[in-house]
């Protein structure tokens, strides 16, 4: 019984680590700015890689976005008010709460704490 079970935990472990992680989406990469650094980084080196057009789309609106705030700081955060308003009226609003944590991703980012 011990046998089996060892076997059915390495067969696990081996089926688990087989497994290609996906690539970040888009959306993944504008909430997770340090990700989206790394990314970027590694497009730089090279800039064959199969997702660096999207990586680069995302570094160069993730920047516009840093800019936008930079700029306008009350207006960026009105924005950051209408989408929670919006979420609070349509709770299941997926492209809502996206668009809400990317603005999310660039106050963290960008705060001096």
């Amino acid at each position: 019984m011990k046998i089996l079970n060892y076997c059915l935990g390495l067969g696990f472990v081996l089926l688990i680590s087989s497994c290609k992680s996906q690539p970040p989406t888009y959306e993944y990469l504008m909430q997770h700015p340090s990700l989206l650094q790394d990314e970027y980084t590694h497009c730089q080196a090279d800039v064959y890689g199969p997702n660096c057009d999207m990586v680069k789309k995302a570094a160069r609106d993730f920047l516009q976005l840093v800019s936008e705030r930079s700029d306008n700081p009350e207006g960026f955060g009105k924005q950051i008010i209408q989408l929670q308003t919006e979420l609070a009226q349509k709770p299941k609003s997926d492209e809502t709460q996206q668009k809400l944590q990317t603005l999310y991703a660039v106050v963290a980012a960008t705060s001096s704490e």
